[in-house]
């Protein structure tokens, strides 16, 4: 994709509307996950975007199909620990294994979102070896103070902390995300 990853994109255009490109994210996720593939990896640097500023998914390397909405992985922790979700710290609730779900998926495109709209990746002010107890707590990372042209409104912050519920059950879905970000579930799939 020649804008590169969408924080170079966002380097090179700072009043980007970071809203569409959630938008855009979400719908190559929900396009995803109704194939039954779970991405794994979701972050900014897995997410390109091409010469019409259409982010798209990359990186499938821990993608896989789905089998009842999750996948099982040995139990070595592996993908992008600020970006993972707390069940993927906790093997003993899932029987030993490491599960990466739909549900996962979300998560991370809250730490996605937070990473847009701060053009930080998320707990950037600790290692990432610190972001798991915190994670397990339920902690996550605060408001990012940015301009608010930059779209992040207070329905926005309150959906990305509904996908980060600790609860992943209680995470929407993709369809759930685009309707509440002002789109409905389309054709484009915003895969790369």
């Amino acid at each position: 994709m020649n804008q590169g990853t969408v924080n170079d994109y966002l380097g090179v255009y700072v009043s980007a509307d970071r809203v569409k490109l959630l938008r855009d994210i979400a719908t190559g996720m929900n396009h995803l996950h109704n194939n039954g593939v779970v991405h794994g990896d979701l972050k900014g640097a897995n997410v390109l975007v091409d010469e019409d500023g259409i982010a798209r998914i990359a990186d499938f390397g821990l993608s896989s199909f789905t089998y009842e909405d999750k996948i099982e992985t040995d139990t070595e922790l592996t993908g992008s620990t600020r970006w993972m979700a707390p069940e993927l710290f906790d093997p003993d609730e899932f029987h030993g294994k490491t599960v990466r779900t739909t549900y996962s998926d979300v998560y991370a495109f809250a730490m996605t979102a937070i990473e847009i709209f701060s053009s930080e990746k998320p707990f950037r002010n600790i290692s990432k070896y610190a972001v798991i107890p915190r994670v397990l707590k339920g902690i996550r990372p605060d408001r990012p103070c940015v301009n608010p042209a930059l779209g992040l409104s207070d329905s926005i912050w309150g959906l990305m902390k509904r996908c980060w519920h600790q609860d992943p059950g209680k995470r929407p879905a993709f369809a759930v995300i685009l309707q509440s970000l002002g789109s409905e579930p389309g054709e484009f799939p915003g895969v790369g």
